[in-house]
């Protein structure tokens, strides 16, 4: 799904004070807390480093399943 006016989820657009005009953040909620993966110039920019992100984090945990399930059935393996 996308996300209010950016439509690209996980980007919002948000005023930049230093630099007196609109940028872009990558943003995700991991555990209930909000995860900043950068600030960028463009929209597209932000949504390529959130997926970039979050494909990195399911990419990581799908690892680790595998390799729990591998080692459940290497000691069933050995009983």
């Amino acid at each position: 799904s996308s996300s209010s006016s950016t439509g690209y989820k996980g980007v919002k657009r948000s005023r930049c004070r230093a630099r007196r005009g609109w940028n872009f953040q990558a943003r995700r909620k991991v555990g209930g807390r909000d995860t900043n993966f950068g600030t960028f110039d463009t929209a597209v920019e932000a949504a390529v480093a959130y997926a970039r992100a979050v494909g990195e984090a399911e990419g990581e945990a799908a690892e680790e399943a595998v390799a729990a399930t591998a080692a459940e059935a290497a000691a069933e393996a050995a009983a």
